[in-house]
C-alpha cells in the first residue's frame, strides 16, 4: 500500500506528536508499506531525513497545513504517486 502522511509536527523536532507520527511511519514501512512523509522545512533535518526507512519531503512554508504551498505540494505528489491513503 502506498501511503503519504502529512504532519507539521516530525523529527527531529521535540514532542510528543512527532514521535508518534515518526513511529506510525516506522511500522508501517516495516510491514513493507512504501510510505512518504510531507511536513515542514528544518534546516538542520536532512542527515536525519536520509536515515530513515521512508522517504521525508519538506515544504519551506511558515504557515498552516491549509495553506497553498503545502497544498499544492500534496497534490503534486499524490499526482506522481497515486497513494492509496493519506494521513493528515
Amino acid at each position: 500500500m502506498k501511503v503519504l502522511v502529512i504532519s507539521p509536527d516530525f523529527p527531529p523536532n521535540p514532542g510528543g506528536i512527532g514521535v508518534f507520527v515518526h513511529n506510525l511511519c516506522r511500522q508501517l514501512a516495516t510491514r513493507e508499506h512504501h510510505v512518504d512523509v510531507l511536513t515542514k522545512i528544518r534546516n538542520d533535518a536532512q542527515a536525519w531525513d536520509t536515515q530513515q526507512p521512508y522517504r521525508v519531503f519538506r515544504y519551506g512554508c511558515q504557515g498552516r497545513l491549509s495553506a497553498r504551498i503545502p497544498i499544492s505540494r500534496t497534490l503534486s505528489l499524490h499526482r506522481q504517486e497515486n497513494f492509496d491513503v493519506v494521513f493528515i
